[in-house]
């Protein structure tokens, strides 16, 4: 009689390390915590263009080397000369770089080692460069910048610290560091992390989120996010809801782990409808965003709850309104529910986070 097979006789394929890994960095990049990061790098941007350093500086972004250590060539594509009269005008300029990969900073003796070829490169495209020399009237000295560094006060920030401000030079003008050059600043703009460490910025951090956003961003643009009311729910431990408003386009809600937060939306519910209807009194036309760390649970849900609350009909093209009381029922909660699932069937939002909003809309 042949022998009937069973559960320990089966050989499953066991996961490599690199496969692990590979997974978690995967669940990581969502368009959440991509937006999140994006946010996390502009404001460390920012700090570093307000410091001495950088204040009242324009900036640039150059194509970077990641992923080919020691073969930096001399680019006749990338030239930049079209930057020498910005630099002379500002005193110098910040070149923002927000790489995926940990970028090493390059050694004296690296850059040392690659002056005579790029030299010589240079001057074999037989280039005018009187205009240039002219256009300048201090050497060029770089810097490089990234999360890491310890970046000098602010000039405001040392008049109030009770600082002299010696490097200001008065309302609207930028700074003078350096009497004998103009800094070409080179900023590293994201935190260096890797699946197999946690990162030095927050819990879901995506290392150069602000690249490639061709990939993941499905036509969310700079100018559309900074005009958007956006609602992001952030994982970990509940918070007060007068802690969670960021900006005066941006909440973040935060109202503890997954299985918690779908019972404790129906409380998040009010705060987030008044947050909405205050912004849409500046900005009637504008979007809403919704976000949450998958992307299928809170995020739906809210989305529906805003559309029975601010809208009283089925007409996607209804006008906002902010209602002085919502009658709805069921049946039409769950027409709403379907619309939303037909436009984004990767939605899946738990049963519990559905009675939430049920619970919210009608009392």
């Amino acid at each position: 009689m042949s022998h009937q097979p069973s559960l320990s006789d089966l050989v499953l394929p066991q996961p490599t390390l690199s496969s692990v890994l590979s997974s978690v960095k995967k669940s990581s990049l969502s368009a959440h915590n991509r937006l999140r990061s994006i946010r996390h790098d502009a404001a460390f941007v920012s700090a570093a263009a307000s410091s001495p350093l950088g204040r009242g500086r324009p900036s640039a972004y150059f194509k970077s080397t990641d992923g080919h250590t020691g073969q930096w060539k001399f680019s006749s594509r990338r030239l930049n000369l079209h930057l020498f009269g910005l630099i002379e005008e500002n005193n110098g300029i910040i070149i923002v770089d927000s790489t995926r990969r940990g970028k090493p900073l390059s050694t004296h003796a690296q850059i040392t080692a690659l002056l005579p070829s790029y030299l010589a490169a240079l001057r074999a495209l037989d280039l005018d460069l009187a205009p240039l020399r002219a256009a300048l009237t201090k050497p060029l000295r770089p810097f490089w910048v990234t999360p890491d560094t310890t970046l000098p006060l602010s000039v405001d920030e040392e008049e109030e610290g009770g600082g002299d401000g010696a490097t200001g030079t008065g309302a609207g003008k930028p700074a003078v560091v350096f009497d004998d050059a103009h800094p070409i600043i080179c900023l590293t703009a994201s935190n260096k992390s890797s699946t197999s460490e946690m990162s030095t910025a927050f819990e879901g951090y995506v290392q150069g989120a602000a690249d490639d956003t061709e990939h993941w961003a499905m036509g969310l643009t700079a100018p559309s996010s900074a005009d958007e009311c956006r609602i992001s729910f952030v994982s970990g431990p509940a918070s007060p809801p007068e802690s969670w408003q960021i900006t005066p386009e941006l909440i973040e809600v935060r109202i503890g782990n997954p299985r918690q937060a779908s019972k404790n939306l129906r409380s998040a519910l009010p705060e987030i409808c008044a947050f909405v209807a205050r912004f849409s009194e500046s900005h009637p036309a504008a979007c809403i965003l919704v976000s949450c760390p998958t992307g299928k649970d809170l995020a739906v849900a809210t989305a529906l709850a805003l559309r029975c609350y601010f809208f009283d009909t089925d007409d996607m093209d209804a006008p906002f309104r902010v209602p002085k009381e919502v009658v709805i029922n069921k049946a039409a909660i769950r027409a709403r529910l379907g619309r939303i699932m037909l436009a984004f069937p990767e939605g899946n939002p738990q049963r519990a986070t559905l009675q939430s909003v049920n619970s919210f809309l009608m009392g």
